[in-house]
């Protein structure tokens, strides 16, 4: 009989060292458990920021496109103006060399017409 009750008694301390295992286990296991939810949660957070900074970035991205739409149409623009008052100002060289063509022109034969004058008299 004492040798059924120190094989029990040997089998009941297997059973508390196995089971003193299996909470201490158990007890790592949720500290891990929480450990990873609390790393999960940080990255979560992490990816909400970086997501809103992507967001932003792309935003910023956008006005920056329709700003240098707006920029080049502009500046289209002024190319066209400053082409056209090049024309303009060719135009009225042209014209400004034709019109003293033509006073030379009338100098001339308005002293022909003084000299004849002068010469009838």
């Amino acid at each position: 009989f004492d040798n059924t009750r120190r094989n029990h008694a040997r089998q009941l301390e297997s059973i508390q060292v196995t089971l003193d295992a299996e909470v201490k286990g158990r007890s790592e296991a949720i500290r891990l458990k929480k450990k990873l939810e609390h790393d999960i949660n940080e990255l979560e957070v992490a990816l909400d920021n970086a997501n809103r900074g992507r967001a932003d970035a792309e935003k910023s991205c956008k006005r920056f496109q329709l700003d240098l739409k707006d920029m080049n149409a502009a500046m289209e623009d002024e190319v066209r103006q400053r082409d056209d008052l090049r024309e303009q100002h060719a135009l009225s060289e042209r014209r400004c060399t034709m019109l003293n063509g033509e006073i030379e022109e009338m100098r001339t034969m308005l002293e022909q017409a003084e000299r004849g004058r002068k010469a009838a008299e």
